[in-house]
């Protein structure tokens, strides 16, 4: 079995042992919710799923991208996944116009909670990659991963 067959056998396994499900969609994106992406980690009461977009061509690292947050979540306590998901309430309810339930402070806090939840599990998706000995352009993941977050902000500042 190759390396990276072991290492998708290895997350199917760890997150079953918690209860979550990793589905592969056969597109170029999934969708979420009223979007699409790469992939996405869920875990609320209802769902408990990792999904990634198989049909392109960092489907690999979108992979270990998605199991990094749910290993961050194994490591969260409740107060803090309470916190994450509230911001990321706050962050999507802004992503679609709806502007006027949040002080200016309370949206510029979702934000950094936001963009600081996505640059851990950036830099746990490098580590991992490497611990497993996955092929992949360090580099060009680096400067992705960056150009994610600071999509955040520039998001945050036309909003």
């Amino acid at each position: 079995m190759s390396q990276e067959a072991e290492f998708v056998k290895h997350i199917r396994n760890h997150l079953k042992e918690y209860g979550f499900t990793l589905i592969f969609g056969r597109g170029e994106n999934v969708n979420v919710g009223q979007s699409r992406c790469s992939g996405y980690f869920l875990a609320n009461k209802s769902c408990k799923e990792i999904r990634v977009a198989k049909n392109n061509g960092v489907w690999l690292n979108v992979l270990a991208h998605e199991y990094c947050h749910f290993l961050q979540w194994l490591e969260s306590t409740d107060a803090k996944q309470n916190k994450e998901s509230h911001a990321q309430f706050i962050v999507h309810e802004i992503s679609i116009g709806n502007h006027n339930r949040w002080t200016e402070a309370q949206v510029d806090k979702a934000f950094r909670v936001i963009m600081e939840m996505e640059r851990d599990c950036e830099i746990r998706t490098v580590r991992l990659l490497k611990q497993w000995g996955i092929r992949f352009d360090e580099k060009l993941y680096i400067k992705r991963a960056n150009l994610y977050i600071y999509m955040h902000h520039m998001w945050r500042m036309i909003s």
